[in-house]
């Protein structure tokens, strides 16, 4: 009786586990613009995802609700503009320009995400937009600054509870090296060079 009572209480379980929301996993979507060209990847139902861009475009992903039906229901972005395009700045590093933008587009029934690397106006080669610089009535928002190495952009939420996260890896173009960090390369140097010299001495034989 017992064993009929735990084979039971494991057929429920393994049920709740079928049953359960697809929430618990999300499917992430990943823009590298590390070169000359902004490259997308993708995993989970995004796994076949792989697209190239070049810089100073607009790099768009159509998403596919999770499930036929499924409907766009919000994202935790930060900026909300008339609750269909949701938006983030990514900062140039070291400086207070605007240098790259994820914009994310509810067309209800899917979403386009666009990340614009170094847009007309907003870095690069041309004249770069300074943080909190009002555009038809919008600040120029700065919300993360380039790093180099991957960040979290934000997640869409779709009405069955599904999650999709997008990343973002953004050079840092206009890093300059520091005077200390010039002072320790250069030394760095130098005792290599030292080492070096020193081991061409010991192996040359004597006159």
């Amino acid at each position: 009786m017992r064993f009929r009572k735990a084979v039971l209480a494991v057929s429920l379980l393994v049920a709740c586990f079928m049953l359960a929301p697809r929430s618990a996993k999300a499917d992430d979507i990943f823009f590298t613009d590390l070169g000359d060209t902004i490259l997308v990847t993708g995993n989970g139902r995004f796994s076949s995802l792989s697209l190239s861009c070049p810089e100073a475009v607009i790099c768009t992903v159509l998403i596919a609700p999770p499930s036929p039906g499924d409907l766009f229901s919000t994202t935790n972005f930060p900026h909300n503009l008339a609750n269909t395009l949701f938006s983030l700045g990514i900062r140039e590093n070291g400086s207070n320009t605007l240098s790259d933008a994820l914009v994310i587009a509810n067309l209800f029934s899917s979403a386009a995400v666009n990340f614009l690397s170094d847009p007309p106006g907003t870095g690069g080669d041309l004249p770069g937009v300074p943080c909190g610089t009002v555009i038809d009535g919008i600040p120029v928002p700065c919300d993360i600054t380039e790093t180099g190495v991957q960040q979290l952009a934000g997640t869409i939420t779709w009405v069955s509870g599904t999650q999709d996260r997008i990343f973002f890896t953004s050079d840092m173009t206009n890093e300059t090296p520091e005077p200390a960090s010039l002072v320790l390369f250069g030394s760095g140097l130098a005792l290599a060079g030292g080492f070096l010299r020193r081991r061409w001495r010991l192996g040359t034989p004597a006159a």
